[in-house]
Formats: C-alpha cells, sequence, structure tokens
C-alpha cells in the first residue's frame, strides 16, 4: 500500500491494515513462513520531513536454530519512524552513527509517496530474534543422518565413542 505524502500537510493520516510481509524480505534462515501484521499508525509532517508512529502485532513461525522444525512467534510492538528526504542523507563516507540515526528512513529525492509495506518489513526484521529455540533442550539433528533427535526413535544410528577418550578407557576403577 502506497501512502501519499504531499496529502499530509492539511490532516494526520490515521490507519489500521493487515499486510503479510513475505519469508523473501526477511531473513529467510530463521523465519519460515510469511508474518501476518496487524499495524496501526500515524502519518505526520514533521520537522523535516515526516514521522510515521504505531503499534504493530506479528504473527507467524520461525525456524528453530538445532532442529530446523517451526516454531509459533508473535509479538506486538511500538515504532517510532523519521522519514527524510534522500537530500539529507549523509555522504558515502564513513561516520559514527547515533541512537537517534537508526529511525530514520532517507526517501529517494523528491519521492512523494511511501510503501508501508517497506515500514512494516523494516520493524519485523528489527523486532525478530537472534535465534530461535523450539525448546531450551532442543536435540537438534543427528550429524549422521539428519534426523530430528527430539522424536524417539528417529534416529538409529549407533555412535561410535570418540578416540579421544580410548587412552581412558584402559583404566581399571579403583577398587574402594
Amino acid at each position: 500500500m502506497e501512502i501519499d505524502l504531499k496529502h499530509l500537510e492539511e490532516e494526520p493520516l490515521k490507519l489500521h491494515e493487515q499486510l503479510t510481509v513475505p519469508v523473501s524480505r526477511l531473513d529467510p534462515a530463521i523465519v519460515g513462513t510469511p508474518m501476518t501484521v496487524d499495524v496501526d499508525l500515524t502519518v505526520r509532517t514533521g520537522h523535516p520531513g515526516y514521522v510515521v508512529e504505531g503499534s504493530m502485532s506479528v504473527e507467524g513461525r520461525l525456524i528453530c536454530g538445532r532442529c530446523l522444525g517451526l516454531v509459533p512467534w508473535s509479538v506486538h510492538e511500538r515504532f517510532h519512524v523519521h522519514l527524510e528526504d534522500g537530500a539529507m542523507a549523509p555522504e558515502e563516507e564513513e561516520h559514527r552513527l547515533s541512537g537517534d540515526d537508526l529511525d530514520v528512513v532517507f526517501l529517494e529525492t523528491g519521492c512523494e509517496t511511501v510503501d508501508l509495506l517497506d515500514i512494516v518489513t523494516q520493524q519485523v526484521g528489527l523486532a525478530l530474534p537472534i535465534r530461535v529455540l523450539c525448546r531450551e533442550d532442543c536435540a537438534g539433528l543427528c550429524p549422521v543422518c539428519g534426523a530430528n533427535r527430539n522424536i524417539p526413535g528417529a534416529c538409529h544410528c549407533v555412535r561410535e565413542p570418540d578416540p579421544r577418550w580410548q587412552p581412558l578407557a584402559k583404566l581399571k576403577p579403583r577398587s574402594s
């Protein structure tokens, strides 16, 4: 959905939308299904540029980092983004970012519309956890056959002892 920025001079724009963010627009290494996002936001003029404030409720499934199973995930977060003209963007030279710089999105110079899905996708990406586990004690996948070790009987591999422990096997226990 495109938001026309030139009409915001008169009054702020309030929106309630339900969007679907495809996996391809997020991190496919941890996102397993498209994310359903309910978003309430207000877009208004700011000095400089525009301000987008709102909240979002996100639901979808993520991929467990150990067993690759799908894990239900949801989050409710508030966000605040400044939209500024690309002419105000810093030069290509490296410079130190401050915390305030992270809430700024630079639009193409002269751009009068912004895609709501782009803003929502960015906010969902920021809300994603760094590491996903289906449960704390997830056993992961068998390194030999690839079976999910969380499922009893899924793996029938015979584990060979680690050769580094062989010298200890020669030791006899002390009798008390």
